[in-house]
């Protein structure tokens, strides 16, 4: 989490691991400087969505997590140790 600046956004996706009590997540995490520009940020990670689950995943299945800077959940921060 350190080399991530405040202009960076980032897509955590994790797969559903039941046996865990884990299902489908796609942490959110965008840097206060972070600016769209062109990007369209929901059609982005539509796409990374689609490429890493499949086109056959039914998106609502899919817990959206919007991180905090600073305040970021320790589920999300435990896969950067």
């Amino acid at each position: 989490m350190d080399d991530l600046s405040e202009e960076h956004f980032l897509l955590l996706c994790v797969r559903a691991k039941p046996e865990e009590g884990l299902d489908d997540e796609l942490h959110v995490w965008r840097g206060p400087d972070f600016e769209e520009g062109d990007l369209d940020v929901n059609q982005f990670i539509d796409e990374v969505i689609r490429k890493y689950w499949g086109d056959e995943k039914d998106q609502s299945e899919i817990e959206r997590i919007e991180q905090i800077p600073g305040s970021e959940e320790d589920d999300f921060l435990n896969y950067f140790d």
